[in-house]
C-alpha cells in the first residue's frame, strides 16, 4: 500500500511516504539536500515488492509540521533522533537505513549513535564523517 502519513515525534510532525506491508522488515530512506522523500518514490516501489516496508520521511526542515526556527534545532543528534522516533512509531526495534547526500550524513551519525538499531546501512554520495573531517584538516595543513 502506498500512502503519505504523518508521524509525530515530540512537538514535530513528519510527512512520511510509505509503501509496502507494515509487518515486513522496515527500510527508512533519508533524502539529501535540497530534495524530499519524492526522490525515493520509484525505488520504494521496487524494494517494497521484495518484501520490505519502506518509509521515507521529509526530514526536519522539509515537513511542514517539522520546521523549528533556529540552527540549534538542526544538530545531527536531533536529526538522527527524529529517525529513531520514526522507527519507534512503526514499532520496529531494528531497521535498514539508506541515506543520500545530507541524508547519508544523518544515517552515518545515527548508525554510530545507535548501531544496535541499524540492520544494514547504505550510504549514497556521502563519505564517512571521520575521514571527511581528517581530510578537511589535512587540506588546511598542506595549503
Amino acid at each position: 500500500m502506498k500512502e503519505i502519513i504523518q508521524v509525530k515525534s515530540g512537538n514535530l510532525i513528519f510527512d512520511c511516504r510509505t509503501e509496502g506491508e507494515k509487518e515486513h522488515e522496515l527500510i527508512i530512506f533519508l533524502h539529501g539536500f535540497p530534495e524530499t522523500s519524492y526522490m525515493w518514490k520509484k525505488l520504494m516501489s521496487s524494494v517494497s515488492k521484495n518484501g520490505f516496508y519502506c518509509v521515507a520521511p521529509n526530514l526536519r526542515g522539509y515537513s511542514e509540521g517539522a520546521c523549528p526556527e533556529g540552527r540549534k534545532h538542526y544538530a545531527l543528534d536531533k536529526l538522527a533522533g527524529d529517525v529513531l522516533n520514526i522507527s519507534r512509531f512503526f514499532n520496529k526495534s531494528k531497521f535498514h537505513l539508506v541515506g543520500h547526500d545530507w541524508g547519508g550524513h544523518i544515517a552515518w551519525n545515527l548508525a554510530m549513535m545507535a548501531p544496535e538499531r541499524v540492520t544494514q546501512l547504505v550510504i549514497i554520495n556521502c563519505p564517512h564523517p571521520i575521514p571527511l573531517l581528517e581530510a578537511f584538516f589535512i587540506s588546511f595543513e598542506t595549503s
